[in-house]
């Protein structure tokens, strides 16, 4: 029995001794696994913010330029130094966004380039990332930085003078900052000037070098020329003399080209018909009417066409009107003649007689 007893204790002081080495074990692997959550849901807040920022900065660029309209951007003055508040109520934040306690955005100009000036921000979280025996939690801010694709900055204790980043540091302190910022410290950037940017933001001065399609919902508005290697296609949406508002807007009518002056369509190509004798050659070239010729008549003229299956249709319109009318100065229409033309079928092939017939605009 001794023997016994004393295996027994033997066993149960083994499975002690590994349930502690498991206890132990548990315990660091949980909190290291809180601590990379910590330092994970930090670089999404952090990476919410800077969007916001970002919005910010490319919205009020120009006025955040200009010290007198800076001013007046955020509520309090601060639009150099916005809080989470200040941009949640200027909506360039979700009201959702919590836990921005600890950070702090410092905004300043950055230099000018051949282009344009650009402003940068700095986005600090103050609670420096630390082991609990002090020292850098390397674990955290190689988290921290891994969930920020590599563009954050962090301030490491081999060199406290830096914000060290991926491909640039920046001075600590830096950004009119009172006080440099303490070891451990991480921060994120935002800037206008997006050179080295994959995507196009607001006020892009790169040219996209779009090679497909694009899709535009509402107005296309261009500052300077338009150059096409192909055609330009407008819908038809002008009537003759009917109301239009955008001065100098081009459209059409079928096959004529409008363009609206002083409130109304007024046909271009029929400016390129004004002078009376034109205009009679123009007619009898088309009507084969060159023996006799047509009476000259100041006003223009224009043909209405008449079929056996058909009513009356404006055939060829006066210029001068764009319609098969007379100007408004003129005495009335006279009949001049008709012109047989023939009319053919596409279902049956066969000709029927059309009659055409001119009209005389008399000028008063």
């Amino acid at each position: 029995m001794p023997k016994q007893q004393g295996s027994l204790l033997i066993e149960l002081s083994l499975v002690l001794a590994v349930l502690l080495v498991l206890g132990t074990g548990l315990s660091a692997w949980l909190k290291h696994t809180a601590e990379q959550q910590k330092a994970e849901n930090l670089a999404y807040l952090m990476l919410t913010v800077q969007q916001g920022v970002q919005r910010y900065i490319d919205t009020y660029a120009t006025q955040l330029l200009h010290a007198s309209s800076s001013e007046t951007l955020l509520p309090g003055g601060q639009a150099w130094r916005p809080t989470i508040a200040d941009l949640i109520q200027a909506q360039f934040l979700a009201p959702e966004v919590q836990g921005g306690d600890h950070i702090t955005i410092y905004i300043e100009p950055a230099g000018c380039g051949p282009d344009a000036c650009h402003i940068e921000a700095l986005i600090v979280y103050d609670a420096p990332l630390l082991l609990d025996k002090g020292g850098v939690d390397l674990a955290a801010t190689a988290q921290w930085l891994t969930k920020t694709q590599g563009k954050g900055y962090v301030v490491y204790e081999h060199s406290p003078q830096w914000l060290t980043g991926a491909a640039r540091r920046l001075a600590n302190p830096s950004f009119h900052m009172t006080h440099a910022l303490a070891v451990g410290s991480v921060a994120l950037v935002a800037t206008t000037d997006n050179a080295e940017s994959a995507y196009l933001r607001l006020k892009e001065r790169r040219n996209p070098d779009f090679q497909a399609d694009v899709d535009i919902a509402g107005a296309l508005r261009v500052e300077q020329d338009i150059h096409t290697q192909g055609l330009l296609f407008l819908a038809p949406l002008a009537q003759p003399e009917a109301p239009c508002t955008e001065e100098g807007a081009l459209s059409r009518e079928h096959s004529r080209l409008f363009i609206c002056e002083a409130g109304q369509w007024v046909q271009v190509a029929k400016n390129a018909l004004t002078d009376p004798l034109t205009i009679k050659a123009f007619f009898e070239v088309v009507l084969e009417m060159t023996h006799p010729p047509l009476p000259l008549y100041q006003g223009g003229y224009y043909g209405l066409s008449a079929g056996a299956r058909r009513a009356p249709v404006c055939w060829l319109a006066n210029p001068l009107v764009g319609t098969c009318a007379c100007p408004p100065t003129s005495m009335g229409a006279m009949l001049i003649g008709t012109k047989s033309l023939p009319s053919y079928h596409s279902t049956s092939f066969l000709a029927e007689a059309r009659t055409v017939s001119i009209y005389g605009c008399a000028k008063s």
